[in-house]
């Protein structure tokens, strides 16, 4: 204490030293708190394009999603549906609309014409290929019997009958409205736990896409 009396200098160096001690600390005090509020304001404008980013991601994989063929058949097209030019029957990209154009069975006349096969030595190696077309809304409007190795000539007739009074559900899309799909209906003998022989028939698209995402063709 006695040398706080004594020496003037020394009081005024210790105070001096305090008084810079407590600015420097009020200044870092004041300096975090600013950089805690910037931190703060910048966040969410930092967070925004995240979520942006996100939400354009599912968005692509959800449009790839699709249930109707490989990625790569679905992607979005640049232009309006108006403005997509017609494709050429029968080129590799209308083979591929109809191949996402998958129809399905909706509806057939109430009982199939049976060939009658006594005099057949071998039913079950015998067909008659059908091959249909179907428009948007599912109809049947021209038929084809491509190959005949079962029945008689009426009884090939009535095969085909059937097969144009077939209806099928087709996706709902423009590509699909607009065009006319391939099936194919392939009638064959099956026998029955009875022994007798009954007439059934297969029905699949020509053009589908395999596990890979690659095009076949069936005859």
């Amino acid at each position: 204490m006695s040398l706080w009396r004594r020496a003037p200098w020394w009081r005024a160096t210790v105070i001096g030293a305090a008084a810079i001690t407590v600015a420097a600390t009020v200044f870092w005090a004041e300096s975090q708190s600013r950089s805690s509020t910037a931190a703060a304001v910048s966040t969410p404008e930092k967070a925004a394009p995240s979520a942006a980013s996100t939400a354009a991601i599912r968005t692509a994989n959800e449009s790839l999603a699709g249930p109707q063929g490989p990625a790569s058949a679905q992607q979005p097209s640049t232009g309006t549906p108006d403005q997509q030019p017609a494709s050429t029957p029968g080129s590799g990209e209308d083979e591929q609309t109809q191949a996402m154009c998958h129809p399905h069975l909706l509806s057939a006349p109430p009982s199939m014409p049976q060939v009658d096969v006594a005099q057949t030595p071998e039913p079950n190696l015998g067909h008659i290929k059908v091959h249909l077309w179907v428009n948007g809304t599912g109809v049947v409007t021209r038929e084809v019997l491509t190959a005949s190795t079962l029945g008689t000539p009426a009884e090939q007739e009535a095969e085909t009958a059937y097969a144009k009074g077939l209806t099928f559900a087709l996706p709902n899309t423009k590509e699909c409205r607009s065009r006319e799909v391939e099936v194919i209906g392939d009638f064959f003998e099956r026998r029955e736990q009875t022994g007798r022989w009954s007439t059934y028939v297969r029905l699949y698209p020509r053009f589908t896409f395999n596990a890979t995402g690659a095009l076949q063709r069936a005859d």
